[in-house]
């Protein structure tokens, strides 16, 4: 009984993360930053290279997100 218990608490302490793997900020990130790039380069018209500066941001920003959520996470389980 008392292995049940450890295992639901390990668990619980996990529960914060567990919204890290869907990866929706991630991507969302990424097209927002591909698409600011895409009506860029139409007005400005310098197809690809603007697209490729704003896929580049949006992973860093996919990242920097992806990171910030699991500092949290990790400071949320330390507090329990």
């Amino acid at each position: 009984m008392a292995s049940d218990d450890k295992a639901g608490s390990d668990r619980s302490s996990l529960a914060p993360v567990a919204g890290l793997g869907d990866g929706t900020s991630f991507i969302s990130a990424i097209l927002a930053g591909m698409l600011l790039g895409h009506l860029v380069d139409r007005w400005l018209d310098t197809h690809p290279l603007v697209l490729l500066i704003g896929f580049g941001l949006g992973v860093y920003a996919g990242f920097v997100k992806l990171w910030n959520m699991s500092k949290r996470a990790e400071e949320e389980s330390r507090a329990r």
